[in-house]
C-alpha cells in the first residue's frame, strides 16, 4: 500500500464489501417476508383453533342448559309422584276401617262391580288382557 491510503481499503475491496451488504440486505427482506408469512399462516391456524374451541364450548353450553331443563323436569315430576302417593297414604290412613259394616247386599254389590271391572282389567292381575 501507499503511504497516502494507509487505513483505506482498495476500491476493488470497497466494491467487494458494498455488493455483500446489499446482497444480504435483500437476502435479510426476504428472511423477513418469509418469517412474516410463516408468522401469519401460524396466526391463522390458531385463529382456527380458537373458533373451533369457542363453537364446542357453545355447543357444550347449550347441551348442559338442555340437561339441566330435563333434570328440572323429571324433579318435578318425581315431587309430584311423591305428593300424590303421599296424599293417598294420608287418605287410606284416615279412612275409617275399622267402623265399617257391610250387609249382605252391599257385599253382592261390591262383587259384582268387581267381577264387572276385571272385564276390563284381565282379572285384577293388571292389564295383561287374558281375563285371568
Amino acid at each position: 500500500m501507499q503511504e497516502g491510503n494507509q487505513g483505506r481499503l482498495p476500491t476493488a475491496a470497497i466494491r467487494k464489501k458494498q455488493f455483500k451488504s446489499k446482497a444480504k440486505a435483500k437476502h435479510d427482506g426476504r428472511g423477513i417476508r418469509n418469517s412474516l408469512r410463516v408468522f401469519e399462516e401460524e396466526l391463522a391456524r390458531e385463529r382456527g383453533k380458537k373458533r373451533k374451541l369457542e363453537e364446542h364450548g357453545r355447543a357444550d353450553q347449550a347441551a348442559l342448559s338442555a340437561k339441566a331443563r330435563e333434570f328440572t323436569a323429571f324433579r318435578q315430576e318425581r315431587d309430584r309422584a311423591f305428593a300424590v302417593k303421599e296424599a293417598g297414604e294420608r287418605l287410606v290412613d284416615a279412612f275409617p276401617y275399622d267402623k265399617m259394616t257391610f250387609d249382605e247386599d252391599d257385599v253382592v254389590f261390591m262383587e259384582d262391580i268387581v267381577a264387572w271391572m276385571n272385564l276390563f282389567t284381565g282379572g285384577g292381575h293388571g292389564n295383561d288382557g287374558d281375563g285371568v
